[in-house]
């Protein structure tokens, strides 16, 4: 396997194993639903990163 993607797969192994901070749900702004329509497989995510997807996106917004 390439050097780079054994480290990819491996970044992505760790940061899988930690625990998510709760966010509390909140009413997503218009702008965030925009964002969240050009990630292109957002809808692939599991439900708990499509939350702070949304969360992340207001937060830049």
């Amino acid at each position: 396997m390439d050097l780079l993607l054994q480290y990819a797969t491996s970044r992505i192994i760790e940061l899988e194993r930690l625990p998510l901070v709760d966010v509390p749900e909140t009413v997503c702004p218009a702008e965030v639903g925009l964002g969240y329509a050009q990630v292109e497989s957002a809808g692939d995510l599991p439900a708990h990163h499509l939350h702070r997807l949304k969360h992340y996106i207001n937060c830049i917004k």
